[in-house]
């Protein structure tokens, strides 16, 4: 039996004539909040829950810089210390990227939710793992590395995880040295291709984690 998933936006105008493009994006903006929230919801425009999705550039125009991003590198890497309770020392490092100035986002949330409206976090989880890579000092013995990747990206064709292994090599790193966290900001909607990929990801030596466990759709 087909199953089928029903999200919507709304906004509202509290005047005649307002600009319908702004109306549009807003919309657009609570659409976007319902589908990461596990679908089949219907949200009324609110910039205090929406706002951080609510960029006025065109999906066409969001692709474009989320591209330009992915291509130009214009990511920064931060390294996060995650700590042993027992001994207090570092185990590992989790990996991630903020937006270079000028790269037209002001935030990783802006950019990643822009990635993730306009198709593109394929190419953006993979130019950030890449940033985070290339820059992340030599690991002592026992500690590892943790690398956030999106459902969506290994839900899709697109994804393969020789280039995931090959940007490891390039840098100096073992698949035994990272931990790949799932995100929680998307929904899964093709399990079979998720497990499927994901069991290829620990086949060639990495290990799996889910992120903020209990939050979103974790």
């Amino acid at each position: 039996t087909p199953k089928f998933a029903f999200s919507a936006g709304i906004a509202t105008s509290a005047a005649p004539g307002s600009d319908g493009v702004r109306l549009t994006h807003r919309a657009d903006a609570a659409l976007y909040w319902a589908k990461r929230h596990g679908r089949t919801d219907v949200q009324v425009f609110d910039p205090a829950r929406h706002g951080a999705v609510g960029d006025e550039r065109s999906t066409e125009e969001l692709a474009d810089a989320v591209s330009r991003v992915a291509s130009e590198r214009s990511l920064r890497p931060v390294y996060q210390p995650i700590f042993s309770l027992t001994s207090g020392m570092p185990v590992g490092f989790e990996g991630l990227v903020r937006p270079m100035p000028g790269s037209g986002f002001d935030n990783a949330g802006s950019l990643f939710t822009a990635a993730e409206i306009a198709d593109r976090i394929v190419e953006l989880d993979m130019a950030a793992i890449e940033t985070i890579a290339a820059r992340v000092e030599a690991l002592q013995p026992g500690q590892y590395l943790s690398l956030n990747l999106s459902p969506r990206t290994l839900e899709t064709e697109q994804f393969h995880v020789g280039e995931l292994i090959g940007i490891m090599r390039r840098y100096g790193l073992r698949p035994d040295q990272v931990v790949v966290e799932l995100t929680e900001r998307e929904a899964i909607e093709d399990l079979a291709r998720l497990r499927a990929n994901l069991d290829r990801v620990r086949a060639a030596g990495f290990r799996i984690a889910a992120d903020d466990v209990g939050a979103g759709n974790a």
